[in-house]
């Protein structure tokens, strides 16, 4: 079975890396795996502003794991309209690259696929030089979407 591995952190690149890793998913059965890596750090203003437009509440650490859920979900519900039978979301604590290296050589997984730059602004979620330090240190082969 073929596991392809989708890193998401909101921004319009990890969307795209999201629609070509969906239309592969869909068509070769494949099972595709979503991950959103969390950096705990401080929270910056825009997103403290975000969080509170959205009523979520609490600690840096919270926040960060509520807006990580949100964007797995949505990204879960976009690729199962594209056809994806199979979806597996997963929220990882720590350095982005290591997080979703150190899940792709446990879930086995064939290809990774993410976008070429994230969300700059929100330190801790997946940073643009992510992909660059992926694509070097993947068991697997990685696409970089742009």
């Amino acid at each position: 079975m073929l596991n392809i591995l989708v890193a998401l952190d909101g921004s319009a690149h990890a969307m795209s890396a999201l629609e070509l890793a969906s239309d592969i998913a869909a068509k070769y059965g494949a099972t595709l795996h979503l991950i959103n890596a969390i950096e705990s750090t401080e929270l910056p203003d825009a997103l403290r502003r975000y969080a509170e437009s959205e009523h979520i509440e609490g600690s840096a650490q919270r926040i960060y794991q509520s807006i990580a859920e949100r964007i797995l979900e949505a990204a879960s519900v976009r690729a199962k309209e594209m056809g994806v039978k199979k979806v597996k979301p997963v929220v990882r604590n720590g350095d982005p690259a290591r997080q979703i290296v150190g899940y792709a050589e446990e879930a086995k997984i064939d290809m990774i696929v993410m976008g070429s730059k994230g969300l700059s602004d929100f330190r801790g979620l997946l940073l643009g030089s992510v992909s660059h330090k992926v694509s070097h240190l993947s068991p697997c082969t990685c696409v970089t979407v742009r």
